[in-house]
């Protein structure tokens, strides 16, 4: 432990935030791991393949469009972040309103394709459930000031809670034996209780003086001008990935039966688990690499 604190104090106080940043990030993925694939062994077994395979034809459809709700912002924003930090309540009110509307207009979507994807009156309902949860999911512009400052530990510990609440939760479902639609409804929930924790997390970091301009977040239209010109690329980049990985799944709803839906998501869930450690080695080098070429810009000048 001494020999590792000797050695870390010949970094450079960015290499030591970034490494931080790695460390709380590749914890908090690392708990997610084990949580979800214990818990979603139980989750799977006590819905059975046919439900399951219902729930994850739902996550598959909303899944095709939510590149629409996030109409490519999210690098967008970031990298604004830390090239304008004075303009910081403009980029997150402007990036929150996009968002939120994007959201609406991906939900009206999803109401208006759902007849021609399934006559099943539950599927209907339980996607238009999910997608409710895209609206919610605009706090996560909240998250990208976290990520501009390197400051991984605030959301790795409010990711932590929220993953070991909803898994408390699934579980308490299944012991009392409800139905399908209330998982649906937790998912809901979910959602709900990250945007509350986003809220109060970010509240208690502007109460100090170093933040007093955090909660003055405002709309500017050249600046939503200015993002959208910017990420139209990325939204129809967005849209194809996306497309290209669900399609699967629907494709096979609508082919074959829920249960082979089941048995085949099943599967892609517990492959998928092992993503998390390059995406927190960019999501926590990205904001220095920014920087730095900020810097160069400048020196060059």
């Amino acid at each position: 432990m001494n020999r590792w604190v000797r050695i870390s104090r010949k970094f450079s106080p960015g290499l030591r935030q970034i490494i931080s940043s790695v460390g709380w990030l590749s914890v908090e993925k690392l708990l997610s791991m084990v949580v979800n694939l214990t818990v979603g062994i139980y989750v799977i077994r006590y819905l059975g393949s046919d439900n399951f395979g219902k729930f994850s034809y739902c996550l598959s459809v909303v899944g095709m469009l939510e590149a629409i709700a996030k109409l490519g912002l999210d690098a967008i924003v970031l990298r604004n972040l830390v090239q304008e930090e004075e303009a910081t309540p403009e980029i997150l009110g402007t990036a929150l309103i996009l968002k939120l509307a994007g959201s609406l207009v991906t939900l009206g979507l999803i109401v208006a394709v759902l007849p021609t994807l399934s006559p099943d009156p539950q599927i209907h309902w339980m996607t238009k459930l999910i997608a409710l949860a895209l609206i919610f999911r605009s706090s996560e512009v909240i998250e990208f000031w976290f990520r501009a400052q390197v400051l991984a530990k605030p959301m790795a510990i409010l990711g932590s809670l929220r993953l070991l609440i909803s898994s408390g939760m699934k579980i308490g479902l299944i012991y009392g034996g409800f139905s399908l639609i209330a998982f649906v409804w937790l998912l809901l929930a979910e959602e709900v209780l990250q945007t509350i924790g986003n809220g109060v997390i970010y509240w208690l970091n502007s109460r100090s003086n170093a933040f007093n301009w955090s909660l003055n977040w405002k709309f500017s239209l050249v600046k939503a001008k200015e993002m959208l010109h910017d990420s139209w690329p990325l939204i129809l980049s967005g849209v194809m990935i996306t497309i290209y990985m669900k399609i699967d799944q629907v494709m096979l709803g609508n082919m074959a039966s829920n249960e082979v839906v089941g048995n085949y998501a099943a599967a892609v869930k517990f492959s998928e688990v092992w993503y998390f450690f390059p995406l927190a080695v960019c999501t926590s080098v990205f904001p220095s690499i920014m920087r730095a070429k900020r810097k160069q810009r400048r020196i060059l000048r």
